[in-house]
């Protein structure tokens, strides 16, 4: 899984760089004398996202900085980070039965489609938050351009998302670390119901939270593609240069990825003194390892 996922970073942080590279590329293009063109809006460099002061080349270093600082910070309070969410997990009890709470050691391996399914889902998250979001409060949230420019509409929602997805990227995997370090932890939860009609249930106390991600995550990227596909691709003529925007749109989320990607591979690294420091600390609340029997271990039971 090691080279494979140090295959996937590379691709991932050079695909984006290419991108970044292609934005100026033609924009020097269209400037020239020689070019009949405007390929690329000169807000896209003195400006790229709106929201953060500077040209496309400080906006690009803040946006690779700002996910090591959300990866280093949580990586930092991952005991303290785990044991909120415990006791929030516990408060959904306060009026049923609570379940009985365990570490199951998982170990520190991962299955290299994870790896690849945690990049991915961020990117799709914040693609679909992107287009909620300038739907909702219009393109220019992050989109710096000239009201009387005459662009469309619909491209201009789409540049909109296209600069929302470079600005949310962070704050999406702000979102989504914790429950990944807490899925990490082992920390289960048991349910036996004794004498009821009912399944006795064993699962991460993150799928509490990962499930809400995962649903919303779905659903906003089904609206942002729906959305892309049916408004920008219908409002712009085949040939021209701003059909470039919406097909880069497409994707996107995968792009996306190479900002966070090398983060995710040096927490992967630390995951082992994590995982300890975490334990250490839910020992405090009385949590100890547990040892899940197989499956082979309950048809003997059964057979006793």
């Amino acid at each position: 899984m090691m080279e494979k996922s140090k295959l996937f970073i590379i691709s991932s942080f050079l695909l984006m760089l290419a991108l970044i590279a292609t934005i100026i590329i033609l924009y020097l293009i269209s400037i020239t004398s020689i070019s009949p063109l405007n390929l690329i809006p000169p807000e896209y460099i003195y400006e790229f996202v709106k929201i953060i002061p500077g040209p496309i080349y400080t906006d690009v270093l803040i946006l690779l900085v700002l996910p090591f600082l959300v990866g280093g910070f949580y990586i930092l309070i991952a005991p303290n980070l785990v044991g909120a969410l415990f006791r929030v997990n516990k408060l959904t009890y306060l009026f049923r039965k609570p379940p009985q709470y365990g570490i199951f050691d998982k170990g520190t391996k991962i299955k290299f489609h994870t790896y690849v399914y945690r990049s991915v889902i961020v990117g799709l998250f914040t693609f679909g938050t992107s287009a909620l979001l300038v739907q909702f409060y219009g393109a220019n949230l992050f989109r710096a351009s000239d009201p009387l420019s005459g662009i469309p509409e619909a491209l201009l929602r789409a540049e909109g998302i296209f600069f929302g997805c470079f600005f949310l990227t962070f704050i999406s995997l702000a979102i989504f670390m914790p429950i990944w370090i807490l899925e990490d932890s082992g920390l289960i939860e048991y349910h036996l119901y004794k004498g009821n009609r009912k399944t006795p249930v064993i699962e991460g106390i993150h799928k509490f939270y990962s499930n809400i991600l995962e649903v919303y995550s779905g659903f906003s990227t089904f609206y942002a593609y729906y959305s892309v596909i049916t408004q920008t691709f219908t409002a712009i003529n085949p040939g021209d240069p701003a059909l470039l925007t919406p097909i880069i749109l497409m994707m996107l989320p995968l792009i996306l990825t190479g900002f966070y990607a090398l983060p995710l591979f040096i927490y992967e690294k630390k995951l082992i003194k994590i995982q300890s420091k975490i334990h250490i600390h839910l020992g405090k609340h009385s949590i100890r390892k547990i040892i899940l029997p197989s499956f082979e271990e309950l048809k003997l039971a059964e057979d006793r």
